[in-house]
């Protein structure tokens, strides 16, 4: 397999719509405009942010393909949120959570900040199961959400534990880690 996981850009466009505005995936989603111009304009001020490195938005390619999209925002001193995970079917079916992980990576290593930030809605029982995974401490909640962290301190014991769930192949891990765009 070949994977690619890169920044963003306005050619993602029409790739962002079909996957967000897919009601098999959308579910848990914020909504999307279904509109290209709109989405290349959100993008154009994206790339602003990524500039200050105050986010950035993934596209993730498998065998030349896109395949999902993954987000670092809200990122400050001490702290960076991870979501808008949302990816299509997969030949490897651990690609999502691979780059899961390496996206916590990325903010606990690559940006040097001590902790990881994430929300769930409360309906998205999968993914609260998943999450459930690398025992994350639940700091709040509010009708819609359950909000969690996890401290750099704990995140190789809750990578260990999805790696083992999901009997994640880590030198597919580690190909994928080496083709990340940064």
């Amino acid at each position: 397999m070949k994977y690619l996981i890169r920044l963003i850009e306005e050619e993602d466009a029409d790739f962002i719509i079909t996957l967000r505005n897919n009601p098999k995936l959308n579910r848990h989603l914020n909504f999307t405009s279904s509109k290209v111009e709109d989405q290349i304009k959100w993008i154009k001020e994206y790339k602003l942010k990524e500039k200050n490195k105050e986010e950035f938005y993934f596209t993730i390619l498998e065998n030349g393909f896109k395949k999902g999209l993954y987000r670092l925002y809200k990122i400050n001193k001490v702290s960076f949120t991870i979501g808008s995970w949302i990816f299509d079917t997969c030949d490897n079916k651990n690609l999502p959570i691979m780059v899961d992980l390496i996206m916590a990576d990325l903010g606990f290593y690559g940006l040097h900040k001590n902790i990881l930030l994430f929300d769930i809605r409360k309906d998205n029982k999968k993914v609260i199961h998943y999450h459930s995974l690398k025992s994350p401490l639940q700091y709040f909640e509010d009708h819609l959400n359950n909000y969690y962290l996890i401290k750099s301190d704990n995140w190789e014991i809750s990578k260990k534990n999805v790696v083992s769930f999901f009997n994640i192949n880590m030198a597919d891990y580690e190909i994928l880690k080496t083709t990340f765009k940064f």
